[in-house]
């Protein structure tokens, strides 16, 4: 069963546009299907991610944190308990027809 990551972003002011470029030429991590990303307000975004499985997710955690660091030092933080992001991942439960 496929699995899907939500990942919240605050994005400082004047890198949004770095933020884009840089998050839009990241390789797929193996085990993902696709990842898209949409515009939530003037400096938030989230990416959602599908994966084949969940343990596809679990095994691509590694390569995700490294794509996170490069993008670090232009997110603000959301919290002091979440830091610089807000993730949430678990199993498909429907998938309605297009």
């Amino acid at each position: 069963m496929t699995a899907f990551n939500v990942v919240k972003f605050d994005v400082k002011p004047e890198c949004v546009t770095d933020f884009i470029a840089l998050t839009s030429s990241f390789d797929l991590v193996p085990g993902c299907i696709r990842r898209v990303m949409i515009k939530t307000g003037e400096t938030t975004f989230c990416t959602i991610g599908e994966w084949h499985s969940t343990q596809d997710l679990v095994d691509g955690r590694a390569a995700s944190v490294s794509n996170l660091e490069k993008m670090r030092p232009i997110l603000n933080k959301i919290s002091e308990t979440l830091g610089v992001t807000d993730a949430v991942s678990g199993e498909t439960v429907y998938d309605l027809p297009k």
